[in-house]
């Protein structure tokens, strides 16, 4: 009799733990959409030129829009948008992994489908997030404006990609809470929340698909902060960014982040 307890509890707690992990579809509509994108207007930023600053209460960003690029993307998770986030368990279909431009802004999808035309899986491109999607995954509006070209994405080679540049995005989330299925560094603290700044700099060139032309950036740039702790990283964006756990070679000083870019991340966002 014990035995068949056994097992009927495990059964029980199995099937408790599939419903659990059950991804949520969301069905939401282009006049959705639409009107979400129009929230939110640019506005041209006087440091640089060609670029905007983009405010949304999700992330803020500044971006060339003639390179077709993030400059830096700026924002803050926290334990509650971790626990949201866990709670909502958003699937990452239909709308929901569908990238689109803001309004007045070109869309952009031939000119990554033709950077990526015969190319081996080794070296494919994406559309490589400054703010990523998980981490926006508190909220469908924010889940929908993180999903957005120039403002909050550049070319990214795929293994830096879900590499190093992935390994960063769990630092980020394991340091508010845990995650689902994945082991927890020994004596990682947990922290209220973790802001961040992230960017693209430098070129190895461009790709355009006859009307566009995007730049391929050099570098993915991460900068963190956690308690008093501001923790810097620069990703070449090639091959060598591959491997989740190597983010930590990458490390660099603030004050070396901060002479490289030539601007202080940290207070750009104090400028017009």
């Amino acid at each position: 009799m014990k035995k068949h307890f056994i097992v009927l509890y495990c059964c029980c707690l199995l099937f408790s733990l599939a419903v659990q992990a059950q991804e949520v579809v969301v069905h939401v509509t282009s006049g959705y959409i639409d009107t979400l994108l129009k929230k939110y207007p640019v506005k041209r930023f006087s440091r640089w030129p060609d670029c905007y600053r983009w405010d949304n209460p999700y992330f803020q960003s500044i971006a060339d829009i003639r390179k077709h690029e993030a400059k830096v993307v700026h924002a803050i998770y926290t334990k509650a948008m971790a626990r949201a986030a866990d709670s909502l368990n958003y699937a990452r279909k239909l709308a929901l992994a569908d990238w689109r431009s803001l309004p007045g802004m070109p869309n952009e999808d031939k000119v990554y489908a033709k950077a990526n035309v015969g190319r081996p899986a080794a070296t494919k491109l994406h559309k490589g997030h400054f703010s990523a999607w998980e981490l926006n995954a508190y909220s469908l509006d924010a889940v929908l404006l993180s999903d957005t070209y120039t403002f909050n994405a550049a070319f990214e080679m795929g293994v830096q990609n879900t590499g190093t540049e992935l390994g960063v995005e769990y630092l980020q989330r394991m340091l508010v809470s845990e995650i689902r299925g994945r082991h927890r560094p020994a004596g990682l603290p947990f922290y209220d929340q973790v802001e961040y700044w992230k960017g693209a700099w430098g070129s190895q060139g461009s790709f355009s698909d006859g009307q566009i032309t995007s730049n391929y950036p050099k570098v993915y740039w991460n900068l963190l902060k956690y308690g008093d702790q501001l923790h810097a990283f620069w990703f070449p964006n090639d091959a060598s960014g591959a491997g989740q756990k190597n983010y930590p070679r990458f490390e660099i000083p603030y004050a070396t982040l901060v002479q490289r870019l030539g601007w202080d991340p940290v207070t750009i966002f104090n400028q017009n």
